[in-house]
């Protein structure tokens, strides 16, 4: 079963910030990440 999911603006801005904190150490885990969770 598949549940609708909406992504508040502060989760969205949240995700933005954690993908840019990984991007300190590694770009490519970064994109993953943000591919993964969008």
């Amino acid at each position: 079963m598949i549940l609708p999911i909406s992504i508040t603006p502060q989760a969205s801005k949240d995700l933005d910030n954690l993908s840019d904190y990984i991007a300190q150490n590694n770009s490519d885990a970064a994109l993953q990440f943000f591919d993964a969770a969008t």
